[in-house]
């Protein structure tokens, strides 16, 4: 049971720094913070997800937290059967964020209603967007993951 719940920590420890994240590069660059939660919405929803206000924003910000502890559900399903990933933490949980941003971009986006991720480009554009997104997966996501859920590893 403590392995569950040190996953999920996990995943709600992720999602928080991935969604700040968010809030302060998007925020930046002069989008509403409202709209970022709302454009999570809209892979589920389409574009009345922007006219829902607070309701939209929340159930983004639920969907992005249950997205985030699948990813680390998945991490652990992993960690616990190859002995390697658990070997190299670190390494592992750079290499999964890596491929959690793959996921998401080119699988993910697409299939959603979410208009922005229909046409991704392969290879990515390199600009602020794509490191920052690469940054957030990759040490905000999936080394988060993988430092978390080490103590439920080393039980399992």
């Amino acid at each position: 049971m403590r392995q569950i719940s040190t996953v999920i920590s996990a995943g709600l420890l992720a999602g928080l720094l991935d969604i700040i994240d968010a809030f302060v590069f998007f925020g930046a660059r002069g989008v509403k913070l409202i709209r970022i939660p709302q454009s999570i919405a809209s892979g589920l929803m389409g574009d009345a997800a922007y006219s829902g206000g607070w309701t939209t924003f929340a159930a983004g910000l639920g969907l992005h937290f249950a997205i985030a502890v699948v990813m680390a559900f998945v991490f652990y399903l992993i960690a616990s059967a190859v002995p390697l990933v658990r070997k190299a933490l670190t390494v592992s949980g750079l290499v999964y964020g890596l491929g959690c941003w793959g996921v998401m971009t080119y699988l993910v986006l697409p299939m959603s209603r979410f208009k922005g991720g229909h046409n991704p480009h392969f290879p990515p554009e390199m600009g602020p967007q794509l490191y920052n997104a690469l940054f957030a997966h990759m040490v905000l996501v999936g080394l988060t993951i993988a430092w978390v859920t080490r103590g439920a590893l080393k039980k399992a």
